[in-house]
């Protein structure tokens, strides 16, 4: 298999959702090559825009995405249709689901799960870019 392809994963938070998600779905596939580019704490249209013409560049493009404000998920979606890049959220089915079955609505308060201190900011990077086999 000859494809790379450019998988982007789009986060409002730390990216460690997408991380974990992403390294069990090429666990399922045996020959994949590809590359990965990681954005973390992606909260404005702007940054979602400049990450999409980027993307549009190159061939074989995938968005994966964990965004909990839904217009900005709904922005990233629409977006990504319109440049023709295939672009799945991770979350989005699933707070409605659970928002539904326990009869209250969802925060949708990105890093939700983390205390986002000095600590944490020390521990850890945004944007990065990594390369995978």
């Amino acid at each position: 298999m000859n494809n790379v392809y450019q998988i982007y994963l789009i986060s409002d938070s730390t990216g460690e959702t997408l991380d974990r998600i992403f390294t069990a779905i090429k666990a399922q596939f045996k020959n994949i090559n590809y590359k990965v580019y990681t954005y973390s704490f992606t909260r404005t249209e702007n940054q979602i825009l400049k990450i999409l013409t980027d993307a549009e560049k190159i061939s074989n493009s995938i968005i994966l995405y964990s965004i909990v404000d839904s217009n900005l998920a709904k922005y990233l979606a629409n977006t990504s249709n319109d440049k023709k890049i295939p672009c799945f959220g991770v979350l989005g089915d699933l707070i409605l689901s659970f928002s539904k079955l326990l009869n209250q609505k969802a925060s949708h308060q990105p890093s939700g799960q983390y205390e986002l201190n000095d600590e944490y900011y020390k521990k850890n990077c945004c944007n990065s870019i990594h390369n995978e086999p």
